[in-house]
């Protein structure tokens, strides 16, 4: 699989711009559309979990032992709404099929390695002696210039010290000139994952935190992202449409795609935040500072998605707690992503699991992979 396949957030990055001026419509969308500018908080479909808004404009959902059940909101799409959960599905040659569960079906570690959670284990050969690192626009197609990057070998950074730091090349940056503004060298990982921290520049970029970037066989490119400080207050205020709010600076916002062995999106997979001191799941709310959890229809964070959408699967969290520093340091949560594998599954069953470390007024990427075996 590409980098790009497992981010393939930065496209829609300019969508949520260009419909943010839209987000209060609630009418159904066109036949054929993959837009439904809907508002109100984020419905997931967590236990317990719906949506905020109005009734008309935000899905509620419930999930547990005995399954699933969604009443969408009107001009919910189809792909991710419906009263009863269907099994999983990917898009191969615009058909759907199941999923590759290869890598973790019979316990087997299959692709990637990823039975269990993604380690620090060693790489293998040795490789070439750099590797280019490049921070991309998550708003566009543009690398980012002047800005600086640390390099954390495997998953997760909290507690770690980076194997490299630099400084993207750019106008205040020399370097080599076969680089592009934007790019850097760094040594060649010895971990099959690597994790990074783009730091907060003021006006340009706010603290962007990607975990368990695969490191693709060389020469391909590393490629992090970071944010604008307006689009990051753009991407959250589309998801929380209350009037006069900003994203609370002690909080954070966490995405990542739902991603089958094959690094494929998975449509008709529901998520979880857990706190793990009680184990429980963590509501998606409606006031200013709850957490927000949402599924994206395929162009947008949508509130009337019940469940991920094939055509682009990706979670959200807005209002995140964080546990990297201040008050809630230490805290531990997780995401736990649960779906029906064939129509004979009566409940949902967990496929993925990720511990979470959220970063205070910042976006933190996982890149996750399948890793609870599956009978």
């Amino acid at each position: 699989m590409t980098q790009s396949k497992w981010f393939a957030l930065a496209a829609l990055a300019s969508l949520v711009v260009a419909a943010a001026a839209c987000s209060g419509s609630d009418e159904d969308p066109k036949p054929g559309s993959t837009a439904t500018g809907g508002t109100g908080g984020g419905g997931s479909g967590g236990a317990g979990a719906t949506g905020g808004g109005s009734s008309s404009s935000a899905t509620s959902c419930t999930s547990d032992a005995s399954g699933y059940s969604c009443t969408c909101a009107k001009g919910a799409p189809a792909e991710c709404c419906g009263a009863t959960l269907p099994p999983m599905v990917v898009r191969k040659d615009d058909q759907l099929v199941a999923p590759d569960w290869s890598c973790i079906q019979g316990g087997g570690a299959g692709a990637g390695g990823a039975a269990g959670a993604p380690g620090d284990a060693g790489a293998g050969d040795a490789g070439p002696a750099q590797r280019v690192f490049e921070v991309e626009d998550f708003g566009g197609s543009s690398l980012v210039a002047d800005v600086d990057v640390e390099v954390f070998e495997g998953v997760g950074i909290l507690g770690k010290t980076p194997y490299v730091t630099g400084t993207t090349k750019g106008p205040s940056t020399p370097g080599p000139t076969e680089l592009n503004n934007g790019q850097l060298y760094i040594p060649e990982p010895t971990t099959p994952y690597v994790s990074y921290r783009v730091a907060e520049k003021p006006g340009i970029a706010k603290q962007f935190v990607g975990i368990g970037l695969q490191v693709e066989p060389a020469p391909a490119k590393l490629s992090g992202a970071t944010v604008s400080p307006s689009l990051y207050n753009q991407l959250a205020t589309f998801a929380v449409p209350l009037p006069g709010w900003t994203p609370p600076t002690d909080l954070g916002i966490v995405t990542g795609g739902l991603r089958d062995c094959a690094g494929d999106d998975v449509g008709n997979v529901i998520f979880e935040l857990i706190d793990e001191s009680t184990g429980q799941p963590i509501p998606s709310g409606t006031g200013p500072r709850d957490p927000r959890l949402l599924y994206f229809d395929g162009s947008y964070p949508n509130p009337k998605c019940g469940y991920s959408d094939y055509r682009q699967s990706l979670f959200l969290v807005i209002n995140a707690p964080t546990n990297d520093s201040g008050a809630g340091a230490g805290k531990k949560y997780k995401v736990r992503f649960l779906g029906r594998f064939t129509e004979s599954d009566a409940a949902p069953r967990a496929f993925a699991e990720q511990s979470l470390e959220i970063s205070q007024n910042s976006v933190t990427v996982y890149y996750v992979r399948p890793n609870l075996p599956q009978n």
